[in-house]
Order: structure tokens, then C-alpha cells, then sequence
């Protein structure tokens, strides 16, 4: 049985790689997408089903540390600011952390940091993180695309660790720029990394637990933006030459509406949990 477990898990972890093809398309993503949210909301225990997740389970530690991997704009730190003595956010995308420190200030919130870093490079052991936190928690981010990644939040929790995902995700306009050039495994990505997290938990001798909600996303966003951000979306999973981006541009303006383009995302938000 032991054997069976080791031997599952060196499966997974051969198996399950980041497929990420363009590491700085992945950045200039993430920057652009700070750009759309300049005005967000911090959620609440009373109308946020993860934050009430964590607090039904005993994962909040007054006294403690958190650690928010893959944190954006850092809404889900400074609504866990008074449930945790410190916390810090890691992210890769330095306008995303200009937001957060912005939003920092105008909170007057002291306890919580920010540092950019990208998760699957970075050094918990160089860095101290080796055990460090309570709680380690990744929410819709895509730090978390591998089996390395997912066993550097075990590693650096002494006490508990949550991962959302967004799963059987449908969206309007993307799913046909990705079917467009090629990306058949985009519309399955995040499913496969909750079967593949949930499966080497398990292998680990960890007893994963699993919360769903239901949501419905829209959005708006003005075609030089929604633009750039599906051409930097795209090159993430498919190498695209400049005569393939010429066509990719104009085959996403056709989705344009008065100078926009929306879109609708149905998805189910996949939080995994677990005690270290």
C-alpha cells in the first residue's frame, strides 16, 4: 500500500508540469488585468463563501501568520488582516502589487506585506518559509499549475492550506479565441489541476476536503484592452508567429460591441482544503 502511494505520487508529479509556453505573456496578462481592477471590492466574511469557508474550519489564527499566494491586488489579505497577526501576498505581477500597496495605505493596514516573486521559481527554504505559516492559501491564481507548486504551500504551512480554482469554466469569447488557435486544453486546465491536487494529497497520506459555489462572471472591457490581454492570454498556451497574431487580432475584433468587448463566464469556484 505504501509502495502503491509513492508510486502514485512520482506519477503525478512527472505528469503534472506547468504548460505555460510564454512566461512573459503570463506577466504582461496579469499587469494588464490590474488595469481592470482599480476600484475593487474587499470581500467580507458575511457575503464571501471562501473567507466563511476558512472561518467554519477553524483555519483563522488571531495570533498567527498567513501567507496569500498568487494574492493580485491583495483583497483577500486585507480581508483576513484582523483574523491573523501578519500576512504576506506573493505575486508576479508588480502592478497588481502597486494596487495592493495602494489599497494598503488607504485601509491604514500595518500588518500585511507584499513581495513580488514567482511562486514556481521561488526558494521557501532560502527564503524562511519552511513551516512559517498557519495558513497557506492560493485563491484563482495560476502560482498553483503544478505538482512542485502545490508542495510548496504543504511545505510552508505548519497548519493548514486552501486552494480555489475555477472548474467547468465556460466563457463566452474566450473559449472561442482558444478553440481558434488550437488551445483544446484551456477549457480543461483548471479541472485537470483540482483532479491532479486532490490525487497527490491523497498520495501524500493528506485528507483533502472539497467546497463548491456557484458563479456568473461579466465583464466589459474596451477592445485595445480585451486585445492585448487575449493575445497575451493566448500566447501563454500556443507559440504564435506575427502572421498568426495579425489574424488572431482580427478574428478577436470581431466580438466587439460599440467599441467593448463582453463577455460571460459560468464557472463552479473548486476550493480545496487541508490540515498539514
Amino acid at each position: 500500500m505504501v509502495q502503491n502511494n509513492v508510486n502514485d505520487v512520482e506519477k503525478i508529479r512527472s505528469s503534472w508540469k506547468a504548460k505555460e509556453v510564454d512566461e512573459k505573456a503570463s506577466v504582461d496578462f496579469w499587469n494588464l488585468f490590474a488595469e481592470t481592477q482599480k476600484e475593487f471590492k474587499v470581500p467580507t466574511f458575511e457575503d464571501n463563501a471562501f473567507l466563511k469557508l476558512l472561518k467554519d474550519n477553524n483555519m483563522l489564527y488571531p495570533q498567527g501568520k498567513a501567507l496569500d499566494v498568487g494574492c493580485g491586488t491583495g483583497k483577500y489579505s486585507f480581508a483576513l488582516s484582523k483574523s491573523f497577526k501578519y500576512l504576506l501576498g506573493v505575486d508576479f505581477s508588480d502592478d497588481m502589487l502597486n494596487l495592493a500597496r495602494e489599497k494598503s495605505a488607504q485601509l491604514d493596514i500595518d500588518n500585511v506585506d507584499f513581495q513580488c516573486c514567482k511562486w514556481q521559481d521561488f526558494d521557501i527554504e532560502k527564503a524562511g518559509f519552511y513551516k512559517e505559516f498557519d495558513l497557506v492559501f492560493a485563491h484563482m491564481t495560476p502560482a498553483i499549475n503544478n505538482a512542485c507548486t502545490l508542495e510548496k504551500m504543504i511545505k510552508a504551512s505548519k497548519g493548514h492550506c486552501a486552494l480555489s480554482k475555477p472548474t467547468k469554466r465556460v466563457d463566452s469569447v474566450t473559449d472561442k479565441i482558444m478553440e481558434y488557435i488550437g488551445a483544446k486544453e484551456y477549457s480543461t486546465n483548471s479541472d485537470s489541476q483540482v483532479n491532479n491536487a486532490i490525487m497527490l494529497l491523497k498520495g501524500l497520506g493528506y485528507e483533502p476536503q472539497i467546497a463548491s459555489e456557484e458563479q456568473i462572471w461579466e465583464s466589459k472591457k474596451e477592445t485595445k484592452l480585451a486585445t492585448k490581454m487575449h493575445l497575451n492570454r493566448a500566447k501563454q498556451f500556443v507559440n504564435i508567429s506575427k502572421e498568426d497574431e495579425s489574424d488572431l487580432i482580427k478574428f478577436i475584433k470581431t466580438f466587439e460591441n460599440d467599441g467593448y468587448i463582453y463577455e460571460k463566464t459560468n464557472t463552479t469556484i473548486s476550493t480545496i482544503y487541508w490540515e498539514v
